[in-house]
This record gives structure tokens, sequence and C-alpha cells, in this order.
């Protein structure tokens, strides 16, 4: 049985749409939450830092913008988690939808099917 190429190609992209929106979903609500609470962190310590408790008290003042700045950091790494986790779905829906097309043909032919790969270490 011969592959349809329209049809994998459609069904690889239909399964790409489901995994990376549902990943970009996730991603882009806990980034835009973080991000507000940092946006608003930094407003309170330059505000501080004008005219407030901060504007004289060097030493609070860098202790605020390290704790931002250890904030920012974990923020930063938690995205790119949740990107690499996209990025691993993304591989997940593809691969099988290709595989599976594979394996359903050479199944047709009462071939034996290939094993469906995993996703290794990326590239430098």
């Amino acid at each position: 049985m011969p592959i349809d190429v329209g049809k994998l190609v459609e069904d690889i992209m239909n399964a790409l749409k489901g995994a990376v929106g549902d990943g970009w979903s996730k991603i882009a609500g806990f980034a835009e939450k973080q991000s507000k609470m940092l946006a608003n962190q930094a407003a309170m310590i330059t505000q501080s830092r004008i005219d407030g408790s901060l504007k004289d008290d060097d030493d609070l003042f860098e202790f605020f913008v390290d704790q931002l700045k250890e904030m920012t950091e974990n923020f930063a790494r938690s995205v790119a988690t949740l990107t690499l986790l996209t990025i691993e779905e993304a591989w997940n829906a593809v691969v099988h939808v290709i595989w599976g097309t594979i394996n359903s043909a050479l199944s047709s032919a009462r071939m034996a099917g290939i094993p469906i790969p995993t996703l290794g270490p990326a590239s430098a």
C-alpha cells in the first residue's frame, strides 16, 4: 500500500498543532502571570528607590534587586523547561504519525514494522 504523502503531511501538521498548541497555552499562561509579577516587583523596587524607603538604603536596595534577579532566573528556567516539554510533545506527535503510517503500510504488505525512535539529545 503506497503512502499518501499529502495525507501524511496533513496528519503530521494536525498532530503538531495539537501538541504544540496545548504546550504553548501552558507556557503562555504561566509566562504572562510570572511576567506581571516580575514587572510589578521591578516597579515597586524602582519607585521605592526613587522616593521611598529604599532611597537612601543601598544594602536593602541591593537585597531586593538580588531577589528580583533570582526570581527572573527561576522564571526563565521554568519557561525553558516547559519549552523542552513542548518540544518533546511535538516530537512524539510527529514521530508517531510518520512511523505509524510506515508501519501500517509495511503491515499491509505482510512485513515487519520498524520501531518508533526516541528523542535523543540535541545535536550541536
